[in-house]
């Protein structure tokens, strides 16, 4: 699934820490998916972007859509900023 959060007044550096907790919480969760007691782990991959007033609010969502399939690409359970 993807997700977009909108942060305003709230600097890349702020946003990138905010990110960086919600990619911990998810890792840390174990998700019992049986009788027997089985569990999974979900991780999330994050793209961290801001809005610049010389792009469309497309461009910064294409931005941030880039920066999520980097972190997929790069191993997956990161965050990376674009």
């Amino acid at each position: 699934e993807e997700f977009l959060i909108c942060m305003p007044n709230t600097t890349l550096e702020q946003v990138e820490h905010v990110a960086e907790r919600i990619r911990s919480m998810v890792a840390e969760q174990q998700i019992i998916y049986d009788k027997e007691g089985n569990t999974l782990q979900v991780t999330a991959s994050i793209g961290v972007t801001s809005l610049d007033p010389a792009y469309s609010v497309d461009d910064a969502i294409n931005k941030v859509d880039e920066a999520m399939y980097e972190a997929k690409a790069a191993g997956r359970n990161l965050v990376k900023v674009r």
